[in-house]
């Protein structure tokens, strides 16, 4: 069956079944990714979050099922048309020893050469660029092990950029980031969400900035899909301790209305009650 290119998700996984050696971590699993959307995936660590990321990202293979890219099946494209559709940050990705912020984000350019097309005006301008966007600029030319982690998570970013895709899937983008560069790195996120129609798929761990920046949020509990959709519409506090297991109260962020959410804890909850 054909289906109109307007209505065929960015990402699809069909029936995924995903397992490191022989343990399954995700077991016949079905999940669209609508183009032009902002969607997270939340949940307990362990629970598959990055172990799916990986899956539609092609850096994990399923054990059975498929991944769609564009309605194509991703394990029949070539590594080059992966990469020049899909920017991918995994979690503690290697480097080279010694290499520069500069020359790291240069690599994103890479899905772009071949032996008719050499290093261009152009490379070099998204580079600067990526950098630019990233607040990086001054760390060109610094190694990368020479900077603190929340730089260095900046560094990868920037060669995501760099790279120029329509989709980006990002695993904890805000991972080693104080809360000003938590907000600008989602900030931008979201700018080229809305101004570029970039596809963004990440794995974050704070709800409530989840919740602020997400158009979709699938929650993920022990390799199980419990539930998807708008944050106002399936943010409960029910969800949250079913997900999590602790209980909340949830109140309404007065900038965009959306859910925030104010896990319970018995040691101040003990206290609450001895005061009163």
């Amino acid at each position: 069956m054909n289906r109109d290119s307007s209505t065929i998700p960015a990402l699809e996984a069909r029936s995924l079944t995903l397992a490191y050696r022989k343990t399954p971590i995700l077991k016949d699993l079905d999940v669209s990714i609508l183009n032009g959307r902002i969607t997270t995936l939340i949940g307990k660590n362990g629970c598959g979050k990055s172990t799916l990321l990986s899956g539609l990202s092609r850096l994990l293979s399923p054990k059975s099922g498929s991944v769609y890219l564009n309605g194509r099946s991703i394990q029949e494209l070539s590594t080059r048309t992966v990469a020049q559709q899909m920017g991918v940050l995994p979690q503690s990705p290697p480097h080279p020893e010694g290499i520069s912020v500069r020359s790291l984000v240069a690599l994103g350019r890479y899905p772009r050469q071949h032996w008719l097309r050499s290093w261009s005006v152009e490379d070099e301008k998204m580079v600067e660029r990526a950098l630019s966007m990233t607040n990086m600029s001054p760390f060109g030319d610094r190694p990368l092990d020479s900077l603190s982690g929340g730089q260095k998570q900046r560094a990868w970013i920037a060669m995501a950029l760099a790279q120029d895709t329509p989709i980006l899937l990002l695993d904890e983008p805000t991972t080693y980031l104080d809360v000003a560069h938590q907000i600008e790195i989602l900030d931008l996120l979201y700018h080229l969400n809305k101004t570029g129609d970039r596809t963004i798929v990440m794995v974050l761990h704070d709800l409530n900035l989840a919740c602020r920046y997400s158009d979709v949020i699938v929650a993920i509990k022990q390799g199980k899909i419990v539930a998807k959709g708008n944050p106002n519409d399936i943010i409960t506090a029910s969800l949250i301790t079913e997900i999590f297991d602790v209980g909340c109260t949830l109140l309404d962020d007065p900038v965009t209305h959306r859910p925030i959410c104010i896990p319970q804890s018995q040691v101040f909850d003990v206290a609450d009650k001895r005061q009163s």
